[in-house]
């Protein structure tokens, strides 16, 4: 990850939240395998989708909010990764964590999704954006203190 993070220090996920059976069940195992990852990033990498299992013992352990704001606004296209990075450094100011719109049934149970909005003591988010074509991002996004 290369931000000198442990699993236990990331307080939120802010995803891009595709509202794809494939896209979001991609992301939501990607985030497992991230929280159950070794305490050592440097080593991390990210698996193929077919190559994650279902993880619970050790996720159970994190449990950062898990958070999405296109129910809301919609798919901003171009517009959308940097209206999410927006929405994201607005929680770390505010600490409040904005609701999954329209999330009746979770792919992934074991994942702590923002059903209601919450504050929260935020520090680091993990802001994901993902396009077409496999070209993806997360960025660390810290509170200054």
């Amino acid at each position: 990850m290369g931000a000198g993070l442990t699993p236990a220090d990331i307080d939120c996920f802010n995803c891009h939240a595709t509202s794809t059976p494939k896209g979001d069940a991609a992301e939501a195992n990607t985030i497992k395998s991230i929280l159950a990852a070794e305490k050592d990033f440097g080593k991390f990498r990210a698996q193929a989708p077919e190559q994650i299992v279902e993880m619970t013992g050790s996720v159970a352990d994190f449990k950062p909010a898990i958070t999405a704001i296109k129910g809301h606004v919609g798919h901003l296209v171009a517009g959308a990764g940097p209206f999410e990075t927006a929405m994201a450094f607005l929680s770390l100011k505010t600490q409040m964590v904005p609701p999954i719109r329209n999330l009746d049934n979770p792919l992934c149970p074991s994942l702590k999704f923002a059903r209601h909005p919450h504050s929260a003591n935020l520090s680091v988010i993990v802001k994901n954006s993902l396009v077409f074509g496999g070209i993806n991002c997360s960025m660390v996004l810290r509170k200054h203190h």
